[in-house]
């Protein structure tokens, strides 16, 4: 660094927090770009932070970054852009292996469900299914999900008999198969639980 570069700092490193804001917000400089992790996880200002994260793409570095962040709001805004970039559909999303190790190492119910409904691949929406808890989002998925594997699979993890009811219902047109299957399920299960004549009445209900 000759002592022009150590007199004029570029402004992205001025000591004034609102002049870095503005810097790392719109400035294209090819050293600010190269700066963009460091300023996201080191610089003191949480403002700062914040517009140089809007900036990153590689879901990899964000992932670091959302380890090691401690402030709340800056972590919250990380959550976002991993749950963005896990569940893009853009030809220049990340690798699948990587979003796949996103899904295997979030404990984020909220992202875990986003991407069983919403991940472009159905193995990713199937990863992310078997980690779902809820059992109306398990039944949403197996309804609405395109493929068939994944709505079998979701079909498996429904325990809970209204929502099973209900996947029976809005199934009856859309998915025949599943709907008797999951009609059968449910009448024997009932039928280990209930006396007969309430099972041979939801039978009649559900046909």
């Amino acid at each position: 660094m000759n002592w022009k570069q150590r007199l004029f700092k570029p402004k992205w490193q001025h000591k004034n927090a609102d002049v870095r804001l503005e810097s790392v917000k719109s400035d294209q400089h090819p050293d600010l770009i190269n700066s963009l992790v460091e300023i996201a996880g080191s610089d003191d200002d949480k403002r700062v932070r914040r517009v140089a994260i809007k900036r990153l793409h590689r879901l990899d570095n964000i992932l670091k970054l959302h380890a090691s962040e401690k402030d709340p709001s800056v972590k919250s805004l990380l959550e976002e852009r991993i749950r963005q970039l896990a569940s893009s559909t853009n030809d220049s999303r990340p690798a699948l292996e990587l979003r796949m190790q996103v899904v295997e190492d979030t404990s984020d119910r909220d992202l875990i469900e986003h991407l069983a409904a919403n991940a472009p691949e159905a193995g990713l929406r199937r990863s992310a299914l078997a980690k779902v808890g809820r059992q109306g989002v398990l039944g949403d998925c197996c309804i609405r999900d395109p493929d068939a594997d994944n709505r079998q699979f979701a079909a498996s993890l429904i325990t809970q008999h209204t929502t099973m009811k209900r996947v029976i219902d809005a199934l009856r047109k859309s998915d025949k198969a599943l709907h008797a299957e999951l009609r059968d399920r449910l009448q024997k299960e009932l039928l280990e639980q209930a006396d007969p004549a309430a099972v041979q009445s939801e039978a009649l209900r559900i046909c």
